[in-house]
């Protein structure tokens, strides 16, 4: 669908639909401030402006501000120019794998993957790549990713990751985990990508084929260790 941006009255609808949720006991905070993650921020005209729109709206509704995460492809994207608080990769070390192991069938014209038929990368040697180290300087945080399959929407534009296992998965969390296990417990953060995104293979709802295994392995590494 088409995003547009309409200007002031529609970010301060936005702000008014989501308030009453800032507020619950249960929305997750850093340091008392609301995460709020925007997708492809380099979108936005003017994402500096926004952010600070936002920020006055909040602190005048009696929150200590908005705690913004940019949810970018590139994480070289200048975040903390734009007003951003931390960063978090969308697909992880799907560009890095691309561009240093091309494949038969790939492209890379201006940054970009042509394919000419769907791309297949076995989920263990995925997971090897998927956590770049974080930087010290700028709150960045690690993404997991359980599995992936586009091809129903994408076609032969499509990215598979084949062969992922609960077992593996547990693998590569604990990894994001011990990435930021040692941080302030409000920046201990890992973000899953995706919680029920069927239409992409992507989630770690109970299914036929592993049961609840994936969740057991979340609370494995989140709860148990």
């Amino acid at each position: 669908m088409e995003q547009t941006y309409p200007g002031r009255k529609d970010e301060e609808a936005h702000f008014r639909l989501l308030e009453k949720a800032f507020f619950d006991k249960r929305y997750m905070t850093v340091f008392g401030k609301p995460i709020f993650l925007i997708y492809k921020p380099y979108q936005l005209p003017e994402p500096q402006k926004f952010i600070d729109h936002w920020q006055e709206m909040a602190v005048k509704a009696g929150l200590p501000g908005i705690y913004f995460v940019a949810n970018t492809n590139n994480m070289n994207w200048p975040a903390e120019e734009n007003g951003f608080d931390a960063m978090v990769p969308h697909m992880p070390g799907v560009t890095t794998w691309h561009i240093f192991n091309p494949q038969p069938n790939t492209k890379i014209i201006d940054g970009l993957v042509i394919n000419n038929k769907p791309d297949v990368i076995l989920y263990k040697e995925y997971i090897k790549r998927a956590l770049p180290k974080l930087k010290e300087s700028f709150d960045e945080f690690p993404c997991v990713v359980p599995n992936w399959d586009n091809t129903p929407r994408s076609g032969k534009r499509g990215f598979i990751l084949h062969d992922s296992t609960p077992e593996l998965f547990e693998d590569h969390l604990r990894e994001a985990v011990q990435q930021v296990i040692e941080r302030h417990p409000d920046r201990r953060i890992v973000f899953l990508k995706s919680w029920n995104e069927w239409a992409e293979g992507n989630y770690v709802e109970p299914d036929l084929k592993h049961g609840r295994k994936y969740l057991e392995a979340c609370r494995k590494i989140i709860i148990l260790q």
